[in-house]
């Protein structure tokens, strides 16, 4: 074919009616050359995006033709304008923030304006942001009394939920170093592998506070200098190769978010775990806007209603609200006169605009935030304004904060995608974080040179998207195993890295399965002879977090393959569908046991669930344990310890630690701590 030779003509468009085929190309030859005629369906697609179409095959052809000797993935297909569009229009984000200050400028500035306004408040203790101030500057000297502190030093941050967590994270920037938060609850192998990974100075725990309690106390202010480009903490995500990945942010990276999400002078609730970024943005975001951060114990936190009424009684005007707990928070606002929300965060999983109705129509502004840790907690958002205008099935995650910008590129990661098309999202701009610490060779796999930006770096997410004729960008999941459960970030292939290094196991295979209106994570596991799944799971408990516990498990004799060989992911949930319908029911056998089927019938959802049924294998899970444990403790008057729950997951074995609990029997196990 030569380049005179073609000629393409119009395509035609065929009603649903008539149209035969979703999309059809129809290619004819005569003496004027090839002809294309493309037949579509208007009920599936519109005009615009056929009109897309048309124009980037007859450019390909036309490219391909002037350019033979260059390879498929080099030519191109987009036109001028929408390169403009997707490179320039897209990403007009640009402002001016203060590339030179730290977060501690913007909290002393804070501190100047605001002495003696309430700047944390954690059960009945209040600090104003005078004490704050002060204590973190008592805390900053004692850490460096204690050895040779070195800027950008690393120190750990192991605590429960309290007004310490604040002034820990405040003292330790203003001794110069970051801080990584490691939580309690981790198993002691995950603990101490973060603690030799980053090479922790010092780790404040209780012990360090009581000692420092006791100690004569220095408020002076430090004289460090602290630049904007040092390092200002670590977090920990869930590894690929088995061990989790420290990934590092400095102090501009973080005020440039923080100057983009002000808060202003408003009631704000920390509900995230510190290990995570987004309670990053809840204590930053509120002591450096001059706000007040009310601090929810973890039980509060895991159960919807009391979230709510902690929420509304302290009149909270901004928070964080976990996808999965919208429409039950809303369920329980609509019982209330007044509500004081006026603007929510929420995440990106998959949230339909049927959980945020409520919201809406009670005029709470409603921001879906979407950013990898790599990109300092948020990288895109929208801000919805009107449910009727999203067209489609979720929320999309909108477009970039100031001073990002986001591309959607091809497998290759130098082709931009057209408007409409799926590729990976990748993120440049102000925000992204220095890279993994120790690990250099990911570093550099994943923060790439910017094919667009000469001597910038660009971010590749993993996660797949695309933009919508708007210029939202659409969220579509992930490119590899990464996956996002309950608001926390999982690599598949850590969780079968440590399976399999047990000895009975040969091969294993972990993904998310769709049982009782929920995602759960499942295992299939090739070996030899049979194995306990409670022995699988306390093994497993030794290295990673609750969360990363799957709750079902089946052997195989092989690994579901596709047919050109590889490992059938989708085929996981077919291959559990006989297991969970099929268990043996046994029925309650006294009023205690009664009482404990209802509230396990109610919290999961189901029915006819019988006394040695497996909780964790119906379907729950560490937030619905704290529904239970709330339950059991209005019903019988006796608080259990949740991670009792893990090692006696039957209604029968719990109706017998009520029974010994209810006779005064003192129960002393030694339950290993887990993450909830």
């Amino acid at each position: 074919i030569t380049l005179e030779g073609l000629n393409i003509t119009p395509y035609n468009e065929i009603g649903s009616e008539v149209s035969k085929f979703d999309m059809s190309f129809s290619f004819t030859e005569d003496k004027e050359g090839i002809h294309l005629r493309l037949e579509y369906n208007k009920d599936i697609y519109d005009a615009s995006l056929i009109d897309q179409l048309y124009n980037h095959l007859e450019r390909l052809i036309t490219s391909a033709l002037k350019n033979q000797d260059e390879s498929i993935q080099s030519l191109r297909i987009l036109s001028k304008e929408e390169e403009i569009e997707l490179l320039e229009t897209f990403n007009d984000t640009e402002i001016d923030y203060p590339k030179d200050k730290t977060v501690l400028d913007l909290f002393k500035t804070q501190v100047e304006k605001k002495l003696d306004t309430i700047a944390v408040v954690y059960e009945n203790r209040k600090i104003t942001y005078r004490e704050l101030d002060e204590r973190s500057d008592e805390l900053a000297n004692f850490i460096i009394s204690q050895g040779i502190i070195e800027e950008e030093n690393i120190i750990g941050i192991l605590l429960d939920r309290s007004e310490w967590i604040v002034i820990s994270m405040l003292a330790v920037l203003k001794a110069g170093c970051a801080y990584v938060s490691i939580d309690p609850l981790f198993p002691n192998k995950r603990i101490e592998y973060i603690k030799d990974d980053s090479n922790c100075e010092i780790i404040i725990d209780k012990t360090f506070l009581e000692i420092f309690q006791s100690s004569n106390k220095n408020s002076e202010a430090l004289e460090i200098e602290i630049r904007s480009n040092q390092l200002a903490y670590i977090i920990y995500t869930s590894g690929s190769t088995g061990q989790p990945k420290g990934v590092m942010i400095e102090h501009k990276s973080l005020v440039n978010f923080l100057e983009d999400y002000q808060l202003e002078k408003s009631k704000t609730s920390l509900t995230c775990k510190t290990i995570f970024d987004v309670s990053v943005f809840e204590i930053m975001g509120s002591i450096t806007s001059g706000s007040t951060l009310f601090i929810p114990n973890e039980e509060i936190v895991s159960n919807p209603k009391e979230y709510a009424n902690f929420l509304y009684e302290n009149k909270i005007s901004h928070c964080y609200i976990h996808p999965m707990h919208l429409k039950e928070v809303s369920n329980q606002f609509a019982t209330y006169d007044n509500v004081y929300l006026k603007k929510i965060l929420i995440g990106v999983e998959g949230i339909q605009p049927a959980a945020i109705e409520w919201y809406h129509e009670n005029n709470v502004d409603i921001i879906n935030a979407y950013g990898p840790t790599e990109s300092t907690i948020c990288a895109t958002n929208l801000k919805v304004d009107s449910l009727k205008a999203i067209k489609t099935p979720y929320i999309p995650i909108g477009t970039p904060l100031n001073n990002y910008q986001t591309y959607i590129l091809d497998s290759y990661s130098h082709n931009l995608q057209p408007k409409g098309v799926i590729g990976e999202l990748c993120i440049s701009g102000a925000g992204l974080s220095r890279g993994y610490l120790n690990q250099p060779e990911l570093t550099a796999e994943k923060f790439i040179a910017h094919p667009f930006t000469k001597g910038e770096r660009l971010y590749k997410t993993g996660d797949l998207a695309r933009w919508l004729p708007d210029g939202n960008l659409e969220f579509l999941g992930r490119k590899d195993t990464q996956l996002k459960l309950r608001g926390y970030r999982i690599e598949l292939g850590e969780i079968e890295h440590k399976l399999g290094q047990l000895p009975e196991i040969s091969q294993v295979l972990v993904d998310t399965i769709d049982y009782q209106n929920e995602r759960y994570l499942a295992t299939l596991i090739v070996s030899e002879s049979e194995f306990n799944k409670e022995n699988l799971k306390e093994s497993l408990r030794l290295e990673l977090p609750e969360y990363m516990i799957p709750n079902f498990f089946q052997r195989v004799d092989k690994l579901p393959l596709t047919p050109n060989g590889k490992v059938d992911r989708k085929a996981i949930s077919k291959l559990f569908v006989k297991e969970l319908g099929e268990r043996e029911y046994v029925a309650p056998r006294n009023k205690v046991e009664e009482t404990l089927v209802i509230i396990w019938q109610e919290v999961l959802g189901m029915e006819n669930i019988g006394i040695t049924d497996n909780f964790f294998e119906l379907g729950g899970h560490s937030l619905k344990v704290i529904a239970i444990r709330n339950r059991i403790k209005q019903e019988f008057d006796i608080e259990l310890q949740v991670k009792m729950f893990f090692n006696k997951p039957t209604i029968h074995s719990i109706s017998e630690v009520i029974k010994m609990l209810s006779s005064n029997v003192n129960i002393e196990e030694d339950y290993e701590e887990i993450t909830i």
